[in-house]
């Protein structure tokens, strides 16, 4: 398992977080921005995770053609945006909370599609509260569709 955070602080803890059996979540933790290739070295991943990221990017984009870049054809990538179906052709936010961006749908979709990824499925839930109000979000899982001739 190998994580990317901005971070320090928050590298360290999940550098130092350990299973049931004491041994180490996290195979490697590095500093450094999700955006940035330099990040991932010369690793590839057959899933990509993020969870509670995507709030933090306007533009979903540059996020996606990263992960791109670093999953096996074939592979999955599952992630969380808040939802808010009036930014449907583009990132709506940053919201008056913190500074957080929602993310409709078909804009999702669309942003996808054009890094190559099919949609597995999707569910919409609440990942967290809010002013003890829960926040409307969606649970999206991709595949990156294998290229032409590609065994």
């Amino acid at each position: 398992l190998f994580g990317v955070d901005v971070s320090s602080k928050i590298a360290k803890l999940a550098r130092d977080k350990r299973d049931a059996a004491g041994r180490p979540v996290y195979d490697e933790v590095v500093v450094g921005d999700l955006v940035d290739v330099r990040a991932y070295g010369s690793r590839s991943f057959d899933v990509v995770a993020a969870s509670d990221v995507c709030c933090y990017f306007g533009d979903l984009e540059r996020l996606f053609e990263t992960f791109a870049g670093v999953l096996e054809p074939d592979g999955l990538v599952a992630f969380t945006t808040e939802t808010d179906e009036a930014a449907e052709d583009a990132p709506e936010g940053p919201n008056a909370g913190g500074g957080r961006y929602a993310h409709g749908d078909a804009y999702v979709d669309r942003a996808a599609a054009a890094v190559g990824w099919s949609r597995v499925s999707k569910a919409h839930f609440s990942p967290r509260r809010e002013n003890g109000r829960p926040v409307e979000g969606t649970l999206w899982l991709f595949r990156r569709r294998r290229l032409l001739g590609a065994a």
